[in-house]
């Protein structure tokens, strides 16, 4: 592990700010108890599950209360529709191509320096509370933490963890350092995979279904996803179905949330905890005649919540300007007074925090079938997406698309290549440079057991046939 350079003048500078920032009402950074961070991932939530969001299903009241008391950054781009490369690149501030993470049999390389490594390097306490157990035994991202739900050693570890026991975890955790070092200062990651497949059948689905009868009347397993994906004429009945289980499970994931919150403040810290809420990566539920992830750029795939309360410097509000997962660890690092470390990609939102406009900032996104059993319907092989203002510009091989995906989030009509020709030669060449971009440390490819590719398979990752 590299330790990245710390600035003590730097941290005296940011508390300094946080402490005294001119809106009264604004409480000063207390270092005695310690600060507390946690980042909350929700696996597979799209966007629009939320009303802040343009959502219409009110199926994360929770989630959208808390938003109201924070930032919500809009148009927060995922850097691919898959959970390991996405979370690499929240922790690194790295894009796939280069931390080399690139599908979910990746493993994160020693080389690469995470944000729990740069806080755990500096004093503070670290842990990892994750449903999807493989991502710390096997995917690397256990880099930094003190505490882990699973470890890197447990090459046993199989399955998925419940939100919920993820809470009692890290609430336990919480516990005993409130207990023995209250002086700390504190980093926590929680990851709910509620949202991901497969779905079963929840009170709401079955409110919702009607009169519903079809192949997914008792919830959809991943091989009822992969036929309707397959179906020459896919139902919009069974489409309907299928965003009924999705947003069943997307309001289990905020009933963890309140669960959490509470949780926050019987403790009586839930006033002085940065919470950074934010997806990694959509889910297709009927968009483009398909239901899922993956190797894919569609942007209800890419687009994804992206929240920071921020009790030292509270600023409610909306930031419209185009971000990235990929801008957490560098956000989070300014915000707590670090020096910015060379070579991260992504970018600090600080000043949205701060009710200051941010510039304008390109994107990227990438598609990347790296096993030949991981496939489907529509999937690109390695094509990448630039986003620049209203703009994404798709390159899949010698095929080229632009769209307007302000005016077109549904992505049904291409820009004329005739009309746009400016703006497809002003991308392409950042496409092209993109897809030549090189690991800066290689990622370890990992030997998948039969049991590895069978959690896979049961994920909808690879092919089970």
């Amino acid at each position: 592990m590299k330790t990245p350079p710390l600035s003590f003048l730097g941290i005296l500078v940011g508390l300094a700010f946080l402490a005294g920032c001119s809106k009264s009402e604004e409480k000063p950074l207390n270092r005695d108890p310690g600060k507390k961070v946690i980042v909350l991932s929700i696996d597979t939530l799209r966007a629009d599950m939320l009303n802040c969001y343009g959502g219409n299903s009110h199926v994360m009241p929770t989630l959208d209360a808390l938003a109201a008391t924070g930032m919500v950054f809009r148009n927060a781009i995922a850097p691919m529709g898959t959970t390991f490369p996405s979370h690499s690149s929240m922790f690194t501030g790295l894009y796939p191509r280069v931390h080399g993470v690139r599908w979910n049999g990746d493993s994160l390389s020693d080389e690469h320096t995470t944000l729990a490594e740069i806080l755990s390097a500096n004093g503070w306490i670290t842990g990892a509370f994750v449903s999807y157990k493989a991502m710390l035994s096997k995917g690397g991202l256990d880099q930094g933490f003190q505490r882990l739900s699973d470890p890197r050693s447990a090459r046993g570890a199989k399955g998925i963890r419940s939100g919920r026991e993820v809470n009692d975890l890290a609430l336990g955790f919480l516990d005993e350092v409130l207990e023995k070092s209250p002086e700390k200062d504190v980093f926590l990651w929680l990851h709910y995979f509620e949202a991901h497949s497969p779905y079963p059948l929840t009170d709401y689905a079955k409110k919702s279904f009607g009169d519903y009868q079809g192949p997914m009347d008792d919830g959809a397993e991943v091989s009822e996803m992969i036929d309707l994906n397959r179906s020459a004429n896919p139902s919009a009945e069974d489409f309907a179905a299928f965003r009924a289980l999705y947003e069943g499970r997307v309001l289990e994931a905020d009933k963890l949330v309140k669960d959490l919150v509470d949780g926050l403040k019987e403790r009586g810290v839930f006033e002085e905890t940065i919470i950074v809420v934010v997806g990694d990566h959509g889910q297709l539920l009927g968009e483009h005649q398909m239901v899922g992830h993956g190797p894919l750029l569609w942007q209800k795939v890419l687009d994804v919540p992206f929240i920071v309360i921020n009790p030292y410097s509270p600023h409610a509000g909306e930031e419209i300007t185009r971000v990235g997962v990929i801008d957490l660890t560098p956000t989070v690092l300014e915000m707590l007074g670090f020096e910015p470390v060379e070579g991260m990609q992504g970018r600090s939102l600080l000043p949205a925090l701060q009710a200051k406009p941010l510039a304008n900032m390109v994107y990227y996104s990438e598609v990347r079938i790296a096993n030949p059993r991981q496939t489907r319907p529509g999937a690109q092989r390695d094509a990448v997406a630039v986003f620049s203002g209203r703009f994404k510009f798709v390159l899949d091989g010698k095929k080229e698309f632009l769209w307007n995906i302000l005016e077109d989030q549904e992505e049904t009509h291409p820009l004329s290549k005739r009309q746009y020709l400016a703006e497809i030669e002003r991308l392409r060449p950042l496409a092209v440079r993109h897809k030549e971009l090189e690991p800066s440390a290689i990622s370890v490819q990992t030997e998948l057991s039969p049991e590895m590719l069978l959690e896979l398979q049961e994920l909808g990752y690879v092919d089970g046939e």
